[in-house]
């Protein structure tokens, strides 16, 4: 079959070209954690293949490929709420969940009502295809509906869309009104980017409600003219502006993902870069190891902040985010190491527990064991136990990591069951 092209149907393949080569772009880089762009190269293939399927409808091309009828809507369906979740990823920290399934529900009523057309012969779905050709905009019907009337799902997908594009804007315009303007200045342009394919993002439903108003467009042609706007000038941008790829230098904190005091919560959006994740673990461990304020009895996080002289949600962010621990098991941590290093110190052999828990920033002894049986998983007594019965030195104990074997000064070994490994 000889294809003649249009200009349109020359501008969609080359927006369908470019849309493949940002999809690729966008899953491979950047190298390790992509988590999010991945999420956005999926929409974009998405946009790309709904768009390739109304090239091949609009050159009647697609009488050679029969099975890709009807699944470029199924494609479209599924770019808003993609596109949604890679906005949440980044500007909320927010990777899937099993709840997120709800997001592909509509993908699903559509595949369903569908496959008995899906999983039809070539041959039917040709004569389906020849009698929608005549009138492109018969295409936009879905006569072949098995549970709804004719334009449901051009009214469902539009729906679809729409709703996914208000999420969108609402949660840019909530990040761009935040009280917390580092992020649009460290960030200028990928938010600048991110507005543009948000905006550009109108054209998807905008000749829907056109056609409500009474305005005459050709519908079919104005679908795939917004298709292209949107994955030209998007995918141009992108690859003229590449760090894009690299997503926010920093993160976006809500007050609900950090530790903090209820007279210090918030409901205002908070941002921390990742030099200053740099620097406040930099501080930290200076701090502990200088200053050791983790002896003290009752230190909070509240107390950490005013000694590091940073706010307190960054200080909470930087403890969940970074380290992956609560400001109490951290603090614990080192309080375990030093109660250790205090056991197995010869000269402390007359300590008791209970001065070795408040030596150790302890306010019992309850809590003292708790945490020592949670950070190395035997009681202080029976640490005690081996250095008493042994006389193990501190230069013959291994503290680390929660490992808490003692040597003997023969050289022989003597595991946590107090036996002597040969």
């Amino acid at each position: 079959m000889l294809i003649q092209l249009s200009g349109l149907s020359l501008l969609n393949l080359a927006a369908i070209i470019i849309g493949l080569v940002v999809t690729i772009i966008l899953w491979r880089f950047p190298k390790g954690k992509n988590y999010n762009n991945r999420l956005l190269s999926a929409s974009f293939f998405c946009l790309t293949f709904a768009q390739t399927v109304g090239l091949l409808v609009e050159t009647r091309a697609i009488l050679d490929v029969p099975h890709f009828y009807r699944l470029g809507n199924l494609a479209g369906i599924l770019f808003m709420p993609l596109s949604w979740m890679y906005m949440r990823g980044l500007l909320k920290n927010q990777k899937l969940q099993w709840k997120d399934l709800i997001h592909f529900i509509p993908a699903l009523i559509y595949f369903i009502d569908y496959s008995p057309f899906f999983f039809s012969s070539g041959d039917a779905k040709r004569i389906a295809i020849l009698g929608n050709l005549q009138d492109l905009n018969h295409v936009l019907k879905y006569q072949e509906s098995i549970f709804f009337p004719q334009w449901f799902h051009l009214w469902f997908r539009t729906a679809t869309i729409f709703f996914y594009w208000i999420l969108q804007v609402g949660l840019l315009f909530r990040i761009i009104r935040s009280e917390t303007k580092d992020i649009i200045t460290e960030n200028r342009t990928w938010f600048r980017w991110l507005t543009v394919f948000v905006s550009l993002q109108f054209f998807l439903f905008s000749p829907f409600f056109f056609s409500l108003l009474g305005i005459g467009l050709p519908y079919w042609p104005s679908i795939t003219l917004g298709v292209s706007i949107v994955l030209i000038f998007t995918s141009i941008s992108l690859i003229l502006q590449p760090v894009i790829l690299y997503g926010i230098r920093g993160w976006i904190i809500t007050p609900d993902s950090v530790e903090q005091p209820t007279q210090q919560s918030s409901s205002h959006l908070m941002y921390i870069s990742k030099d200053k994740l740099k620097t406040i673990s930099k501080e930290l461990d200076m701090l502990m190891a200088t200053d050791k304020p983790y002896l003290k009895v009752g230190y909070s996080l509240l107390d950490l902040t005013n000694d590091l002289g940073v706010p307190l949600y960054q200080v909470s962010f930087f403890l969940n985010h970074e380290k992956g621990k609560s400001f109490h098991d951290m603090l614990n941590e080192y309080r375990i190491e030093h109660s250790r290093q205090l056991m197995a110190n010869e000269k402390n052999r007359q300590l008791t527990l209970e001065a070795i828990a408040y030596e150790s920033g302890f306010g019992n002894r309850n809590s003292f064991t708790t945490a020592f049986k949670k950070f190395t998983g035997h009681t202080p007594s029976a640490f005690m136990k081996e250095f008493k019965q042994n006389g193990y030195s501190e230069n013959n104990v291994d503290v680390k990591n929660g490992d808490h074997a003692v040597k003997k000064a023969n050289g022989h070994r003597a595991n946590g069951n107090g036996k002597v490994d040969r």
